[in-house]
């Protein structure tokens, strides 16, 4: 039996298809290799949303070419597919497969032929929904759902669009198979992504709302997660939703990008940083503890002191949960490549590390208003110390779970992707430290 490695880089949407991936392998013989060196096949699913991403995904390519000179080495994924000029030169490289319009059975149907093996129609399926879902996703404790593909945005400075496509959504009837499988199959909490998560259902006259609610109804699903979203996209009817539906978790990953509104206009954004500021308020409205993460861009061309400052005033009035940063990029083919008025590296450098700063005190405040409260955390892996396990909490925040003396390390390791109350007593830098009640 062949065996097939896989190196995933990027977002969730890119490790959801590895996993139709792996099953279209399975499907045709092969088994999963989890070292590269083992492989017969190696596939690297490349992301292309930064300079810095296609760079590691070249050195990825060349690390595991080094670690197997004899594999068959694939290259997909959206790097694959907006500059596969750059991965075809690659001496490393077998064989780079474009997969904006292909998922599991075109790709894999494709690495078989190059190879020389037999590819029966029957085994195979284009679509997690065409072969009725996913029934695992690797070796995690939660599940990853997608349920829309493509963009609609256009940002300035994303490529994402031309690689995904636009916007395309599932079948509900498709994405509750796959919830209910996965759910029977033993994970208790789901999350929902996509490219553009809120765009689910303007394809077809379906709405997230409803999807919510149904999923909502299924018994084995214990929590529901709603994975990054533009903030435009949610509508008063999703913020009733996340309010009024128990099972969904309290926390929303709402991308900002700049907290001044010239920026966000030259970034073709769809808000102002006042929308953004009103729908949190409209969140924790509903809920004061709903939890809000993010991303901001630093070094956006045009972006002044007094522009960057909005950007560090708005992390302070929002109080993320946790914040990610990102240096601009400039992207050949954006809009935003051929804008006057660049940064330099090094001030990108200098605000990007204030900015950091500030915020890690943010996060660390938010916290902090932990201590004392219980939790509801999904364990995910051992902890360091024996005795406890490490996962997140509903409001996204990394708990380490001390379990009772008397129980042994079977037993902690029994519970993990369990939902367990933990009573949180203090806090290191990376973790809420607590107690399993």
């Amino acid at each position: 039996m062949k065996k097939v490695y896989f190196h995933t880089l990027g977002c969730r949407v890119n490790q959801y298809d590895t996993e139709t991936l792996r099953a279209a392998f399975h499907q045709r013989g092969f088994e999963s290799a989890w070292k590269a060196a083992e492989a017969d096949v190696c596939v690297v699913n490349t992301c292309s949303v930064t300079a810095e991403s296609d760079r590691k995904c070249r050195s990825q390519v060349r690390r595991i070419r080094r670690l197997n000179p004899e594999a068959f080495l694939v290259a997909t994924g959206c790097y694959a597919t907006g500059a596969p000029q750059d991965l075809e030169a690659m001496p490393e490289l077998d064989a780079v497969i474009p997969s904006k319009a292909k998922e599991g059975q075109a790709i894999v149907a494709e690495v078989l032929d190059r190879l020389g093996l037999s590819c029966p129609d029957q085994a195979v399926f284009s679509s997690p929904g065409d072969a009725g879902g996913l029934t695992a996703f690797g070796e995690r404790t939660r599940a990853f759902v997608k349920i829309e593909d493509g963009c609609n945005q256009m940002c300035t400075y994303c490529r994402i669009p031309f690689y995904r496509g636009r916007a395309r959504s599932r079948a509900t009837a498709d994405i509750l198979e796959e919830v209910c499988r996965l759910g029977d199959g033993g994970y208790h909490e789901i999350v929902l992504f996509g490219i553009q998560l809120g765009a689910f259902g303007s394809d077809t006259g379906e709405s997230l709302p409803a999807l919510l609610s149904e999923i909502e109804q299924i018994d084995s699903i214990e929590r529901l997660r709603l994975s990054s979203i533009e903030p435009d996209d949610v509508t008063d009817e999703l913020v009733d939703a996340l309010g009024s539906l128990p099972k969904i978790a309290p926390h929303l990953h709402l991308p900002l990008q700049s907290g001044d509104d010239g920026v966000l206009q030259r970034m073709r954004r769809r808000y102002r940083y006042e929308d953004y500021r009103r729908l949190v308020e409209r969140l924790r409205g509903a809920n004061p503890d709903f939890a809000v993460s993010s991303d901001i861009m630093v070094g956006f061309p045009g972006e002044t002191e007094e522009a960057f400052e909005h950007s560090v005033r708005a992390v302070g009035e929002i109080e993320f949960c946790r914040l990610h940063l990102f240096r601009f990029s400039a992207r050949p083919g954006t809009k935003a490549a051929a804008f006057p008025d660049r940064i330099a590296q090094a001030e990108i450098d200098r605000r990007r590390e204030r900015l950091g700063n500030i915020a890690g005190e943010v996060v660390d405040t938010v916290r902090r208003r932990q201590i004392g409260r219980t939790l509801i955390v999904l364990l995910e892996e051992p902890g360091a110390d024996r005795g406890t396990a490490v996962g997140f909490s509903e409001n996204y925040l990394r708990v380490q779970a001390a379990f009772p003396k008397e129980m042994s390390s079977k037993n902690v390791k029994e519970s993990l992707g369990q939902l367990v109350p933990v009573c949180i007593e203090t806090m290191n830098s990376e973790y809420l430290i607590g107690r399993v009640q």
